[in-house]
């Protein structure tokens, strides 16, 4: 039953990290030209991702290593798409 949920974290973790760190990075390149609504989306799934930390934190302490895995092959696969500019 560990490996099944240690399993979800990971993908949960991964699915969020994809979405937000490819949306805070987007947000920093386009955040001269459109402004306070990149802001708010920066701070928003900057909130999203610390969030997840303190649930995982909470509830699964012992699967705070596969979070923390999730997120950083998630915001390596963001850095590595070649959209940043």
């Amino acid at each position: 039953m560990s490996i099944v949920i240690s399993i979800a974290v990971f993908v949960v973790s991964w699915i969020l990290g994809v979405i937000g760190w490819a949306q805070i990075i987007g947000g920093l390149q386009n955040l001269k030209s459109r402004g306070v609504p990149m802001i708010i989306t920066i701070v928003l799934w900057s909130a999203i991702i610390f969030i997840s930390f303190l649930c995982v934190k909470h509830f699964l302490s012992t699967r705070i290593l596969v979070w923390t895995i999730a997120m950083a092959i998630s915001l390596i696969q963001v850095l590595l798409q070649g959209k940043i500019q």
